[in-house]
């Protein structure tokens, strides 16, 4: 049936009726507006959204690759002199060819000539020569020069390609095998959450002090203007075709139902999208895509984000342009900031990095958890656990809250953390169990639910139980997750990232003032 849907003439069923709408309510208790669409529809709309979302990306990421606003300027000769002899490599031009004269060559030796009259005789066949024919030397031998010292690649183009391949357009699809693969915002920010921490270390280090910028648009799913996306999908090159279906998807005759003694009435809305849908990846991805471009060509750095969430880490002067091209940004466009905060603190997920305070024991930044959204992420998973009807529906919902490392909230275990992050997170989890489970031990909440289900008697009941309750479901056990496991892999962090940086710099000085004095 979607291979007779065509993109011309396309449109809602019952479009002039209009769509239903309802309200309904989620699990965590808020409350949204849902508009009752055709399975096929759905279906044809998700598409067209994932093949055009797929086509921008590889577009962009190919604007990105041949453009001269995504292009890092190569390094002056003075710089790139500076760099071979930093590196060991005390010349940057290669050595000019030696030339080597030796003895001439002998003149070959004449053909003999053929006697006349003489019978021609039959010739044996020769055995093969294992040892090889030696050539004659040649008159002037050239040794070919070295090859140039091998450069290696410059921080910007490093944290370019990184950008380009982990966070440029990361939540449009890819082809993966004629199958387009998207990537978990998870995974996005928990990688985000790595490169602040990292950028905000280094500025810490080598400026003394750390500029970032926090920007949230005022949800931009519900506030997007419809004339916003056409313009923007017409100045990227879509076909007036397509922007056809596209003005039409967003904005579907709604029949909503005042009371049971008045009429529907219909309304068109103007702004916003479906959310959750392929279609408002794909025409908020199309939009953000100007921000991101307009921020590069106005600083020269890199906005990072997740979603309609900015942040930015820099200098003082390309904080300020930051922000100054993401109000006018905003004010262009018709969008609301919902959320502005430059300077002081930099939030992403539970992790909350002071940047004006220092630590005690070294110069890092000083990395928090924000308790609120703790307990309110505690209660949701709670109430998402006590409206599980079987165990199996309740061991993946504990897996997806609480049992496994949430590495998108509280950052991935890595070395720009120090052993204080790791503790602040063994403690956080802490409250969460006794939250979730209210005081009670995992096992013994496990077991209880299980105790049921077992007929026989047990000797040791948290024992016998426990293989049955922490085994994988191959082989045989529920697979209950514990984050305490993924935690200890990190019990043995290394040094703090920030005093390796300060035992380089004071290394670096050092060697500096010895080489003054010799020079």
């Amino acid at each position: 049936m979607l291979n007779t849907r065509g993109y011309r003439e396309w449109n809602y069923k019952n479009a002039e009726v209009g769509l239903p709408v309802d309200t309904r309510k989620t699990i965590r208790g808020q409350h949204y507006v849902n508009v009752e669409v055709e399975v096929i529809d759905m279906m044809f709309l998700h598409c067209c959204a994932i093949r055009w979302a797929t086509k921008l990306n590889e577009c962009l990421r190919d604007y990105f690759v041949k453009s001269k606003a995504f292009e890092v300027a190569p390094l002056t000769r003075a710089d790139a002199e500076k760099r071979a002899f930093f590196f060991g490599n005390t010349s940057f031009m290669p050595p000019p060819p030696c030339r080597y004269t030796g003895p001439p060559c002998p003149p070959p030796p004449p053909a003999p000539e053929p006697k006349k009259g003489c019978r021609r005789r039959k010739m044996k066949p020769q055995t093969m020569r294992l040892v090889p024919s030696i050539q004659p030397a040649p008159h002037v031998i050239h040794i070919t020069p070295p090859p140039p010292p091998d450069m290696l690649t410059d921080v910007e183009s490093l944290r370019r390609d990184d950008y380009q391949r982990h966070l440029f357009m990361s939540r449009l699809p890819k082809h993966d095998g004629g199958v387009p693969k998207m990537t978990s915002s998870k995974d996005i920010q928990a990688r985000l959450i790595k490169i602040l921490a990292v950028k905000c270390e280094i500025r810490k280090a080598f400026d003394g002090k750390v500029n970032a910028l926090t920007v949230g648009f005022e949800s931009l799913v519900s506030i997007l203007p419809h004339c916003t996306i056409i313009t923007v999908l017409r100045f990227l090159g879509v076909p007036e075709v397509f922007l056809s279906l596209f003005n039409r998807a967003p904005k579907p005759k709604l029949s909503i139902e005042a009371s049971t003694h008045e009429a529907a009435r219909t309304i068109t809305p103007e702004n916003g999208i479906f959310f959750g849908y392929s279609m408002e990846i794909f025409f908020s991805e199309a939009v953000l895509f100007s921000l991101c471009l307009a921020i590069l060509k106005r600083i020269g750095s890199y906005m990072y984000r997740v979603h309609d969430c900015c942040y930015f880490v820099g200098t003082q002067v390309q904080t300020n342009h930051a922000e100054e091209v993401i109000f006018h940004f905003s004010k262009v466009m018709g969008w609301k900031i919902r959320s502005f905060s430059s300077g002081g603190k930099l939030s992403v997920g539970f992790l909350i990095m002071d940047l004006q305070t220092t630590s005690p024991h070294d110069t890092s930044v000083v990395v928090g958890i924000d308790d609120s959204k703790v307990a309110l992420y505690a209660a949701n998973a709670k109430l998402r656990l006590k409206s599980s009807s079987t165990v199996l529906q309740w061991v993946r919902e504990w897996n997806d809250t609480v049992g496994t490392y949430a590495a998108h909230l509280f950052g991935p275990l890595a070395n720009v953390f120090n052993e204080e992050h790791s503790e602040m997170i063994k403690e956080t989890y802490r409250r969460i169990h006794s939250l979730v489970l209210g005081g009670s031990d995992l096992t013994r909440c496990v077991a209880k639910m299980l105790k049921p289900f077992v007929l026989c008697e047990l000797e040791h009941d948290l024992q016998d139980i426990e293989p049955i309750i922490y085994l994988p479901q191959a082989y045989g056990g529920l697979g209950v997750k514990n984050p305490f496991v993924t935690i200890a892999f990190a019990s043995n962090a290394n040094e703090s990232a920030s005093v390796k940086i300060r035992d380089y710099l004071n290394i670096e000085a050092a060697y500096y003032t010895k080489a003054s004095e010799r020079y």
